[in-house]
């Protein structure tokens, strides 16, 4: 049975060089009897052949393959998302891509795929606040001055949930 869901929240997502890990709390959108209050996130780099390449006038982009997973429900989904830098190390999240060379096949898998997902950082944790961070909140983890933090709003709309 898949689920469709669209949900907003805070985000905190907790950047290693190779990949992402972090959670969105859910605060709005949905009925309340059948929206997660969390939603575990993943991300990981993907496949060069699940988006369109960066146009050669723009900068390099960075794609993951972003896993969220509903363990209350016992639900998951997967999209490719976009990172692109805002200044600093605060980064945002999209699944629509800009800047990029369209392919016909990228527009095929566009069309049948029709969740978004948008993040935007609006604090960053670095340094000694990034491992006191995540020890609280990132207990999995082992603490490191190495990783970026960024916590900000996300909104994940439409995305198609299937059981794991």
């Amino acid at each position: 049975m898949e689920a469709k869901t669209t949900v907003t929240g805070i985000a905190q997502l907790c950047f290693f060089p190779s990949w992402f890990q972090g959670h969105l709390l859910v605060t709005g959108e949905g009925n309340a009897s059948t929206s997660p209050s969390t939603i575990s996130l993943l991300g990981t780099p993907a496949d060069p052949e699940s988006h369109p390449q960066p146009h050669p006038c723009c900068p390099p982009s960075v794609f993951w393959r972003l896993q969220a997973r509903d363990w209350e429900r016992g639900l998951q989904a997967e999209c490719i998302v976009q990172q692109r830098l805002l200044g600093g190390d605060a980064a945002a999240l999209s699944s629509v891509f800009i800047d990029c060379e369209e392919s016909n096949a990228h527009r095929r898998n566009a069309q049948r795929e029709r969740a978004t997902v948008e993040f935007e950082t609006t604090c960053v944790k670095v340094d000694q606040d990034a491992a006191t961070h995540m020890e609280r909140f990132f207990t999995q983890l082992t603490p490191s001055r190495d990783a970026v933090i960024c916590l900000g709003e996300m909104r994940i709309e439409d995305m198609e949930f299937e059981p794991f």
